[in-house]
């Protein structure tokens, strides 16, 4: 019998389709191949870079300036309260990424401004009810400010854990963008608005600066979902050992001066605050503002809204909250409070929110009124500030920064670069600080206990706060930018065997931009600190 052709699509090994296959695989290999060296490639590829060219190095006032001429201040409130209807969808920020849609709101969110001025240098610094925010809508408001005749302007955020997103962490999904540009444009505004109504509103001003501890009681129980160890003292609960705490409540209060004419009458300008009123307060203090816990979904800025309506209702004026050094980690959550009533509780709620703030609020009215408080009728001003980089080594960040999840802009390669100030009211000396500093970094204690990454790291330098030649001094948290914990290199934890014989890893790091931002921002902050005034 005569053989038979193959079949069409048979292989000359008798096996049908087996060459084809064969033929088949080099070329998907090479595909893969190709898409892996170009994925590689495109993680390699540094992020883009906003106004690359943007740098700041100020001194202010110049050796040799005269005299200051008294003291000026203003004070002024923008809302910035988004409608999670009209807005909607609006993502609030904090607590992971846990996709909390906003389902109304319980209180308004501020762009509250202060404004003071001494005839040589005037400065600007707002406060936003944020998460935080990027270097570069600092470095757009103050583009959009440069008519306001300011030295220098400062744009904080309360680091609210119950705002919308202007990260963009916490959007719908991970790696998800939360962060609506509208509503941030409008934020921005509102922050320029506020800055020029208080720029308006300058008025001649007398200083009150004053400091008290908001807890000196220490007690260490267990606390949190893993039921370590925490040392609580007051409101503030720091569950990351060395157990460090920069509890000091720092308010200062511009009151309207009385100017005397050269007869000797006092003189009041038309339409303004009557000599002796308050024109408005500034608090500071080291807390997350986050009482509510993670499962709120109202709009809310958390205790600093209590804060800010009780300074107000009992001092008068304005009242613009700066939320003080709250890594390592600071938080109101499990602490124990007093309610109105006289009863005790804990545990995230709108009591535990008022019932904080408003005893904050007593501390400040209280060390306002106390024989600690020093008056001034002419507190000289001075600005000190530079542009600071390090490598951005957290690898999450960077890949949401690849993928336009954060888009707060980097100097390549792998660069971020931010800002740190300092700022001297009088006799109060401020550390304008982009993030979340830990207090060892401020006050000493730092340790490095077996099991840290960097074994053997030195501080980084001196405490800060030894450095600082003031009867007052205290930090501002993110000021300016956003970078995450500021932790000692010597405590850096990522890999086991994880510090104090802890089964797991402690939190900070997965929200930190990396080893190196301590030694950056502490030793951009040091430089000018060591500088004369």
């Amino acid at each position: 019998m005569a053989a038979q052709p193959p079949a069409a699509g048979a292989a000359a090994s008798g096996v049908p389709g087996k060459s084809r296959r064969r033929r088949r695989w080099p070329w998907l290999l090479g595909a893969l191949l190709l898409l892996a060296a170009a994925a590689a490639l495109w993680y390699r590829l540094p992020p883009p870079a906003y106004l690359p060219d943007y740098r700041l190095d100020l001194r202010l006032p110049p050796q040799g300036a005269p005299a200051p001429r008294g003291l000026w201040a203003g004070f002024a409130a923008r809302p910035i309260t988004p409608d999670p209807e009209r807005d909607g969808p609006v993502w609030l920020a904090g607590f992971g990424s846990k996709g909390r849609r906003a389902t109304g709101v319980h209180d308004p969110l501020w762009a509250r401004a202060v404004v003071l001025g001494d005839g040589r240098v005037r400065i600007g610094i707002v406060a936003l009810d944020l998460i935080g925010h990027y270097y570069t809508d600092t470095i757009q408001v103050r583009q959009a400010a440069r008519e306001l005749g300011l030295d220098y302007v400062a744009v904080c955020s309360t680091h609210n854990h119950n705002s919308f997103d202007a990260i963009g962490l916490w959007g719908r999904l991970p790696l998800v963008s939360g962060r609506s540009e509208p509503l941030m444009e409008r934020t921005r505004r509102a922050a320029v608005a506020a800055l020029a109504e208080a720029a308006a509103a300058l008025a001649p001003a007398s200083l009150v600066v004053a400091q008290a501890p908001s807890g000196t009681e220490s007690v260490r129980r267990p606390s949190g979902e893993h039921g370590r160890e925490a040392l609580f003292r007051g409101w503030i609960r720091d569950d990351r050992p060395p157990y460090v705490i920069d509890e000091r409540v720092t308010v200062l209060r511009l009151e309207r001066r009385v100017e005397a004419s050269p007869h000797g009458a006092a003189v009041a300008a038309a339409g303004r605050a009557p000599p002796g009123a308050t024109l408005g307060t500034v608090v500071i203090w080291g807390n997350h503002p986050e009482a509510l816990g993670p499962d709120n979904c109202q709009l809310t800025s958390d205790y600093p809204h209590f804060l800010r309506e009780h300074m107000e209702a009992h001092a008068g004026g304005i009242c613009v909250f700066l939320v003080g050094a709250v890594g390592g980690l600071m938080s109101p959550l499990d602490v124990e409070v007093t309610l109105a009533d006289g009863t005790r509780t804990r545990g995230p709620s709108f009591r535990q929110a008022e019932a904080i703030g408003r005893g904050v609020a007593e501390v400040a009215l209280a060390a306002l009124a106390g024989p600690g408080a020093v008056r001034l009728e002419e507190a000289p001003l001075a600005v000190r500030a530079r542009t600071v980089s390090w490598p951005l080594a957290n690898r999450i960040f960077y890949l949401a920064a690849k993928l336009g999840v954060i888009d707060r802009g980097f100097i390549p390669p792998g660069q971020l670069r931010s800002e740190v100030a300092v700022l001297r009211v009088g006799p109060l000396v401020l550390l304008l600080v982009p993030g979340e500093i830990y207090p060892e970094l401020l006050l000493g204690g730092i340790e490095n206990p077996p099991g840290a990454d960097f074994p053997g790291t030195p501080p980084e330098g001196p405490p800060l706060y030894e450095l600082v030649d003031a009867p007052f001094k205290a930090a501002v948290g993110l000021a300016n930018d956003l970078v995450g914990y500021i932790i000692p290199k010597a405590e850096w934890d990522e890999a086991p065997p994880y510090l104090y014989g802890s089964s797991r890893a402690w939190y900070g790091e997965i929200n930190s931009t990396g080893p190196e931002a301590a030694g950056a921002v502490c030793g951009g902050l040091r430089a000018l600190l060591e500088e004369p005034w």
